[in-house]
């Protein structure tokens, strides 16, 4: 058995999604509770993420897509 303390938890979270590292504190009663208390304090609940490099396709790009389409 392992014990659950924030720097688990945030080992957890590098390797995972951010649904899955709430759920862990959820599951581990009372022991979770002072855990999400002290990752909220830290602002480390959720996962980070990049900023998307998202941008809109050009003119060419388009033509391009529904050519191989």
């Amino acid at each position: 058995m392992v014990e659950i303390t924030p720097s688990v938890v945030k080992v957890y979270q590098a390797k995972t999604t951010t649904d899955e590292v709430q759920l862990l504190p959820r599951l581990c009663g009372e022991q979770g509770v002072l855990v999400r208390a002290t990752l909220r304090r830290d602002k480390a609940l959720k996962l980070t993420l990049p900023p998307s490099p998202v941008r809109a396709y050009s003119t060419v790009e388009e033509m391009r897509i529904l050519q191989e389409a």
